[in-house]
């Protein structure tokens, strides 16, 4: 597993991502959203959001680049319009240490199967003993900024204990800044 995370500074600074240095709402992606709500209530069905888990390194990520107070604002909307559950605050699992045989992660991405087992049996009410605590949480309008402060938090505790993956992500950005100047 640890290669897929060795590549992540480089793919997220490359070429083919287009501003990876800016977070901007974007409204239409956000009405399209909404047309799916409207969908589902218009159908008498139930819409669940799922905010799935988030390394530390991708945590980090929207640290660097100031994306906490987009994050928050569409939390707070969505919340305000539909059932979200957030899978994303920190936890053994979602902060496992980088190795090269991860048990919930694939790669800064992607969570594995058995990450996705603890996310239906969290959804489904089951219990799971291995599970963290704070696995599975409820998101309001009203529990959207402190689930996004306890996030920011501790990725600034995750960054601090993985000096050289933020090294390798700083000079990739640095560079791409270097590059990209305007």
């Amino acid at each position: 597993t640890q290669a897929p995370f060795e590549g992540f500074a480089a793919y997220v600074w490359g070429p083919d991502v287009s501003e990876p240095d800016r977070a901007t709402f974007n409204q239409t992606a956000f009405d399209s959203v909404l047309e799916i709500i409207e969908t589902a209530r218009a159908n008498d069905l139930e819409l669940i959001f799922l905010v799935t888990p988030s390394h530390g390194y991708a945590d980090y990520y929207y640290d660097a680049i100031g994306a906490w107070d987009v994050i928050e604002q569409w939390l707070a909307r969505l919340s305000g319009r539909a059932t979200v559950y957030s899978f994303s605050q920190a936890n053994d699992w979602v902060n496992e240490p980088i190795t090269r045989s991860m048990t919930y992660w694939n790669d800064t991405f992607h969570f594995s199967l058995t990450m996705g087992r603890g996310i239906l049996t969290g959804l489904a009410g089951l219990p799971e003993a291995a599970r963290p605590n704070n696995f599975m949480e409820r998101l309001t309008p009203e529990r959207v900024a402190p689930h996004v402060e306890s996030r920011r938090q501790a990725v600034r505790r995750w960054a601090q204990a993985n000096p050289s993956l933020v090294a390798r992500f700083e000079d990739a950005s640095q560079r791409w800044l270097e590059q990209n100047r305007r």
